[in-house]
């Protein structure tokens, strides 16, 4: 038997009907909502690039939340906004994630704007055709817009602790490659995984850094892992992909964007684990040329409050005043 069914209810103690709980969790903030969970992908649309709203379960929200672009690359959030590079316009823009516009040209002055990272209340861009990486704050005031130089078609840009990672798109010992540096944009290593294929998107989880290479060919796309240090845990941890692009972690998964070009719209979002097995290869799937990915997951913090809020509206209902 039950032993909680066993055990009597304190006197004067009343359960709460469910729909006072409802109420009362709306009035703070904490109830759920519908579609909480989002994944905003940008991506070819009918009036240019764009971005799209799409749940966790791969259905689309709004597939034009924000347009406009004229070549919008890559995004990062950073509390409730969005950081969007532009390649063509050479800008940095600021959008919420309900699609509303903060500033399209938050920085400007880029050379080719591909990756971009935030860390410590700051924004990292790589700048493709300038071969450097420049450092600004999320209010749009550069700090160093030449905090790293040297680099050979830098793409992908993340930061992990004190290290920030840059990968080299290219082919062969002495172009693809992955990065490390330090905080102050000083070398730690320039070339800590090379002989890559045309590495793109790169993202840490952990002590692993794990880095999307697009592949010279169709269908040779690869996942690789390394840790922080470079050393190769496995170089192809997934592959026959089809040009994936950009790569982010959540939840404790890998999702990918898989670029089949604008022509074949065959592009699609993949969520894989981080040991690489796939849990759904085509989770988002008929889109065109999709580049950067941001993945935000419900927050646990609210479901955490549940029994004490239950404790406490129990308690005001005895009359029971805190002390």
């Amino acid at each position: 038997m039950n032993a909680l069914a066993t055990c009597p209810r304190p006197r004067g103690l009343r359960v709460i009907p469910p729909v006072l709980l409802a109420l009362f969790f709306a009035a703070i903030g904490l109830a759920p909502r519908a579609g909480f969970g989002q994944i905003f992908i940008i991506d070819t649309g009918p009036t240019g690039r764009e971005i799209g709203e799409y749940s966790t379960t791969g259905a689309t929200v709004n597939g034009s939340l924000v347009t406009g672009f004229f070549g919008a690359r890559a995004m990062v959030r950073s509390g409730t906004n969005l950081f969007v590079t532009d390649v063509t316009a050479g800008t940095v823009g600021e959008y919420t994630t309900s699609g509303a516009v903060v500033n399209a040209s938050l920085i400007t002055g880029l050379i080719g704007p591909y990756g971009i990272a935030v860390s410590g209340g700051n924004i990292f861009v790589t700048n493709f055709y300038g071969g450097k990486v420049g450092e600004y704050t999320t209010s749009g005031a550069t700090v160093n817009d030449s905090l790293i130089t040297g680099l050979n078609k830098p793409w992908g840009v993340t930061v992990s602790g004190a290290g920030i990672f840059v990968t080299n798109f290219g082919t062969g010992p002495n172009n693809g490659s992955v990065g490390k540096y330090n905080l102050d944009g000083t070398t730690v290593n320039a070339s800590v995984a090379s002989g890559l294929d045309f590495p793109s998107g790169i993202t840490v989880a952990g002590q692993n850094v794990f880095v999307a290479n697009s592949g010279h060919l169709r269908g040779t796309g690869t996942i690789g892992e390394y840790d922080v240090s470079g050393a190769a845990i496995n170089p192809t941890l997934i592959s026959g992909l089809d040009g994936p692009t950009e790569i982010t972690t959540a939840g404790g998964n890998l999702f990918v964007a898989n670029n089949a070009g604008a022509t074949n719209p065959l592009g699609s979002i993949g969520e894989y684990s981080l040991s690489g097995a796939v849990i759904n290869a085509s989770l988002i799937s008929g889109l065109n040329s999709p580049d950067g990915i941001v993945v935000v997951l419900p927050e646990p913090a609210s479901l955490a409050m549940f029994p004490a809020v239950w404790g406490w509206l129990a308690l005001r209902r005895r009359g029971v005043k805190r002390a």
